[in-house]
Order: C-alpha cells, then structure tokens, then sequence
C-alpha cells in the first residue's frame, strides 16, 4: 500500500464537506431578542382586545351623542326655558299617583306572586325619567328600561323636586339665551376664535341638568354590561 498524498486529503475532506448538508447560518442574537419584544410588545389577549373594541365603541358614541347635542342646542335651551318646569310638574303629580297605586297593590303580594316595591315603582317612574332625558338629547343605555336600572328612593326625590329645581334652570337659561343672542352680534372681530360661546354654554347647562337626573340611574356601562 502507498501512503496517501496530501492532495488526495485535500480531495476526501472536500467531498465530505460537499456531501454534508449546509449549517444553518447563526442569527444575531440581538435582532432575535428585538424581534421576540416586538412580537411580545404586539400580542394582544382575547379579554384585552374585547375591551380595546368597547372602549373604541364608547368613545364613538359618546362623540355622536355630542354632535347631536350641538346640533340640538337651540331645541335644547328652548325646553330649559320653560317646558321642563311644566314636564317636571307633571311628573312630580304622576309620582304621587304611583306611589299611592304602589302602596295599596302591596297586600296583592301575599296571594300572589307579584314584582316588589322598587321594581313596581321602578317600572312606573322610569319610563317618566327617560323622556325628561329624550328631550335634552341624552343616549339611553339598554338598560334604561329595566326596572333594577334605578334608584328607587332617588328616583322618588328626583321626581319630586325637579319642579322647583327645574325653575332655577328656567332662569338660568334665560341668562344664557341673553349671552347667546349677546355673541352672535358682536361675534369675534379679530376672527381668531372658532368656538361658539353661546353653544358651549348651552351644553354646559344641559349637563347640570342631565346630572341631576341621572342620579336616580345606576351607574353601569355598555362595556361592563357586555363583558359580564
């Protein structure tokens, strides 16, 4: 046997190295640790994407419900600036009217099986308590017409003195009807301020009044109610 040359050596590793399958080529280890953060940073939850959906839902109908608003604020300051004392009056009236139906078609309950208290009383207030908040433009949950939805004591001391609160409200629209009709004639001379004053002001009282029935509401939103 002859020993080996070099060039046949040389030869053999070659061809070992071309019958080999190629290595993977190693990857930067700090591209690989960015894109891990990346695809981390990017994974949403099934339960956070639901509520990212809901609060988007929210933001666009809170944003409808204001250019409503604005566009309704003249209709607005003309149900301030009187009806509501009327509407109000009417619902204190039917509010006695329940209470004393409420009361005596208690004793029905030991015969049969009949709704409770709040529930019967909730059911014939409630409906009164949303068309006060129809007529200022306020969006009504879905469950505005379920009786466990309010209050019952508040819902009793709303309708009861929304009369006398609602004359405070007369006059202050009347005030702010002034101011309104007060900046459309002036305007803006320097032509600098997009803002309609008047509007705004109109908004603002429609959100005291707004606030001061919702306190026979409970407080319960569209997302809490969906995602329970």
């Amino acid at each position: 046997m002859t020993p080996m040359s070099s060039i046949d050596l040389e030869k053999g590793r070659l061809a070992k190295e071309q019958d080999q399958p190629p290595t993977p080529r190693q990857h930067d280890p700090e591209k690989v640790a960015e894109q891990t953060r990346n695809s981390m940073n990017t994974q949403v939850l099934p339960g956070e994407s639901a509520s990212v959906a809901y609060s988007q839902e929210d933001e666009d109908e809170v944003d409808g419900s204001r250019r409503l608003q604005e566009q309704k604020a003249l209709h607005i300051l003309l149900f301030l600036s009187g009806p509501c004392v009327l509407l109000s009056s009417l619902h204190t009236a039917w509010a006695c009217i329940a209470l004393v139906i409420t009361v005596l078609t208690q004793p029905i309950r030991l015969c049969a099986q009949r709704p409770s208290f709040d529930q019967q009383l909730g059911g014939l207030l409630g409906p009164t308590l949303n068309l006060q908040l129809r007529c200022i433009y306020t969006p009504l949950p879905p469950h505005a017409n379920e009786d466990a939805s309010y209050h019952v004591l508040m819902l009793v001391v709303v309708h009861m003195l929304s009369p006398f609160i609602s004359l405070g409200m007369v006059l202050v629209a009347w005030v702010v009807a002034a101011f309104w009709v007060s900046s459309m004639v002036v305007g803006d001379p320097a032509g600098t301020d997009k803002r309609d004053d008047g509007r705004e002001t109109v908004l603002t009282l429609r959100g005291w009044w707004e606030c001061w029935l919702m306190k026979g509401v409970k407080e319960m939103s569209i997302g809490q109610n969906e995602l329970t």
